[in-house]
């Protein structure tokens, strides 16, 4: 745990990865079935069970990263004040320096 971070917004990154894992499961389940219904058809005739696989394993990024984007306000927020929270700005996140130096910035 970073100690920068407060314990009351350790606790909501907590409650977020149990809602995260309550969203998730029934995507993991279902995505798991297409994977068995895949291997177990003779010789993979059908390509379709591998499509919806596919179909399934698309909504991990999106839920996983809305999960993020409200971990990263709550640390915005306990670190600069409810102020920052409300701007749609938040270039001051390391993980948007990340992203931002990975996409844009030159070697």
């Amino acid at each position: 745990m970073d100690p920068s971070i407060p314990d009351e917004v350790c606790a909501v990154q907590h409650c977020v990865l149990c809602v995260l894992t309550g969203v998730s499961l029934p995507y993991l389940i279902r995505f798991r079935q297409c994977l068995i219904e895949y291997r177990s058809s003779p010789v993979n005739a059908s390509k379709r069970p591998l499509f919806n696989a596919l179909k399934y394993a698309s909504s991990f990024p999106v839920i996983f990263l809305s999960a993020a984007q409200r971990t990263i306000v709550l640390e915005l927020a306990a670190v600069s004040g409810e102020a920052v929270a409300r701007e749609s700005w938040h270039g001051e996140h390391p993980l948007f320096r990340l992203w931002y130096d990975t996409c844009y910035c030159q070697p």
